[in-house]
């Protein structure tokens, strides 16, 4: 056995049975948080086995990262009650249900952690290499000049009606009231999402990308770069924050900073993540604070627990309690979907000023029949990845698409491994591929096909509009 199996296989022993000893004694006592720990360690195991340099933004790892923040972190603060009186847990988790029932759920999350794991692993790294002309073409400026003013106007002229049909008058003028919820109703044949208004003024976020890698790979006309660097990030920061879209606000950045670390040969862009973190930070809790019930409030003293607690001791992304809520529910019910959440992007772009009884989506269907939403567009509640499998096949549905969608995740690290030299394919891969894996799991199949397709039909329109010519020399 070659030495540097030997060693890997010494330190995975040396890790993990000092850790099961030490959670044999704790199950009894924190058995929520002893779940929690076991599932982020067997999502460990790809990484404390892998044969290749570390890549701190590998589909996987981005995937873990989110796990730790909403599995781990917020498992921490409720099994050691280290919310600080912030939080009401048993109006956002429990619902009436005792502790037991978030431990039960948790387990139901170890089983598709298991399982996601087991599917990654069964696929081998190997790296591959795409040929696509988009990829290596080299881009004719002028078009790429006239493509970057046609989307700032169209994105700058989509925010502005896009206010114009949410605007409900002078009151909105008021500081609290600047970042909402927009088009908000009671009666969902009523609710109007503006959801291509939204597409429309998302070119802005493209643009942002396409700018900067123009930027580190030409050397010439770098001034009207910045200018439409600078107006895109205007655009888009002010969409982001009247919509009440923190996502919207931080992603952007964080893509940005994904991009530089690729382009940069894999090398961690600390002066940059030391400058921009605090800036994304005090965006993220500015935000939350004027959002109704988000539960930061700069009124009154704030501590690190008035902000952590709020932000992470939600039911959104990865939610044991969400999980357990939707089994729940399907076992009283037998609602069962046999696949029809799957496949809601396909009607999902029909506005519905066109079909009006169109149904909801997975998101709308949950906070409605769980959670007892009565207010479309402000309280809709993503089913996670867990959630919406039992919803459609029990738990088989678990099992299988757990084990699908780690061979997915592969297949994007086998992707990312084999086209790492090309410029054009990180900023492909940062906006529409990274996030796949992490996006499922906490949101849904559907919603997570939305906005693949959302952001990916314009980019690689635009791309294929702006490169011509013979394909470049691939970079040695």
């Amino acid at each position: 056995m070659p030495g540097a199996a030997v060693r890997e296989r010494a330190w995975l022993i040396a890790i993990v049975v000092p850790c099961c000893v030490g959670l044999a004694f704790a199950a009894n006592a924190h058995a929520l948080l002893v779940l929690a720990l076991l599932a982020c360690a067997i999502l460990a195991i790809p990484l404390l086995v892998r044969r290749q340099r570390l890549d701190l933004f590998a589909p996987w790892n981005y995937l873990c990262y989110f796990v730790l923040l909403n599995v781990l972190a917020r498992s921490i603060l409720i099994d050691l009650d280290l919310t600080g009186g912030n939080v009401n847990l048993d109006d956002i988790f429990y619902l009436g249900k005792g502790p037991g029932f978030l431990v039960a759920s948790m387990g139901v999350m170890l089983l598709g952690f298991a399982f996601l794991t087991f599917g990654y692993l069964l696929a081998p790294h190997r790296p591959h290499v795409l040929h696509w002309h988009l990829l290596r073409a080299p881009i004719d400026r002028r078009r790429l000049d006239l493509t970057l003013i046609l989307m700032l106007l169209t994105s700058a002229a989509a925010f502005v009606a896009f206010v114009y049909v949410t605007f409900d008058g002078v009151a909105d003028f008021a500081w609290r009231l600047l970042s909402s919820h927009r088009g908000l109703s009671d009666d969902l044949t009523e609710y109007r999402g503006y959801g291509y208004l939204r597409l429309l003024a998302g070119l802005s976020t493209i643009v942002i990308y396409l700018t900067y890698l123009q930027l580190r790979t030409e050397r010439r006309r770098r001034a009207r770069y910045r200018l439409a660097l600078l107006v895109a990030v205007l655009i888009s920061t002010a969409m982001a924050f009247y919509s009440q879209s923190r996502a919207a606000l931080i992603f952007p950045f964080l893509n940005l900073l994904f991009m530089k670390y690729y382009l940069d040969g894999r090398r961690f862009p600390w002066r940059v993540f030391t400058v921009f973190l605090p800036l994304v930070v005090a965006l993220f809790i500015i935000t939350s604070s004027l959002r109704a019930g988000a539960g930061v409030d700069l009124t009154q003293r704030v501590t690190p627990m008035t902000i952590v607690a709020p932000i992470i001791l939600t039911n959104g992304g990865i939610d044991a309690s969400k999980t357990g809520h939707i089994i729940d529910y399907v076992d009283d019910t037998q609602d069962y979907k046999l696949g029809q959440t799957l496949v809601q992007f396909l009607w999902a772009a029909v506005p519905r000023e066109l079909w009006v009884n169109k149904p909801p989506n997975l998101d709308t269907f949950v906070g409605e029949k769980i959670y007892g939403a009565e207010t479309f567009g402000a309280a809709a509640v993503p089913a996670g990845f867990f959630g919406e499998m039992y919803l459609n096949f029990w738990y088989a549905g678990i099992v299988v698409g757990a084990l699908l969608l780690g061979l997915i995740v592969r297949r994007i690290d086998n992707l990312l491994a084999g086209n790492l030299h090309s410029a054009v394919f990180i900023m492909c891969y940062v906006v529409l591929l990274q996030s796949i894996g992490m996006s499922v799991l906490a949101s849904g199949v559907s919603s997570t096909i939305i906005g693949v397709l959302t952001a990916g039909v314009p980019l690689l329109l635009v791309l294929r509009f702006i490169t011509r010519g013979p394909a470049a020399p691939r970079a040695e």
